[in-house]
C-alpha cells in the first residue's frame, strides 16, 4: 500500500505541492522544515506500519529539501528515524503480538508509550540540530 501511495505522490506532483505548502507555512529554515518532517513521520507511523509511513513521507521530504536547496540526507534520516520512534500505539511495531498474551490494552500503549514517544521525538529533533544544522 505504501509503495503505491509513494509513487502516486511523486507522479502526481502532490509531493512537490505539499513541500511548497510546508515552505509557505514554516519558511525556508532547513532545520525547522526537517523538524516538521521528523514530527510528521513520527505521528504518521503511530497510525500505520513504520515502513508505509517512510514510503509516504520520504518523497515529500526529498521534494522539500530540493525546494529549499538543502542537503537531502538529514531530511531522509529524519523521516526514517522519526518513523522508528513510534511506540505510542500498537499499530506500528511488533508490540501487537504481546497485547493479548500479556493483557495490555490500547490505552496502556497510549499512556506509557506516548510519554516515551514524546521524549524520543524531542531528543531526536535536538539531535538533528546538533548533528546536521
Amino acid at each position: 500500500a505504501g509503495t503505491g501511495v509513494s509513487a502516486g505522490l511523486q507522479a502526481s506532483g502532490a509531493a512537490d505541492m505539499l513541500a511548497n505548502a510546508c515552505v509557505g507555512i514554516a519558511g525556508d529554515s532547513p532545520f525547522m522544515l526537517c523538524a516538521i518532517v521528523f514530527v510528521f513521520s513520527t505521528i504518521l507511523s503511530n497510525l500505520m506500519a513504520n515502513t508505509n509511513a517512510v514510503l509516504i513521507v520520504a518523497p515529500i521530504a526529498i521534494s522539500l529539501a530540493q525546494t529549499i536547496g538543502a542537503d537531502v540526507l538529514p531530511f531522509v534520516l529524519a523521516t526514517a528515524v522519526g518513523a522508528g520512534l513510534s511506540v505510542a500505539t500498537i499499530l506500528s511495531n511488533a508490540s501487537v503480538t504481546i497485547t493479548a498474551s500479556a493483557g495490555y490494552r490500547f490505552k496502556d500503549f497510549m499512556a506509557y508509550g506516548g510519554i516515551v514517544n514524546g521524549v524520543a521525538t524531542v531528543m531526536g529533533v535536538i539531535a538533528l540540530r546538533i548533528f546536521f544544522f
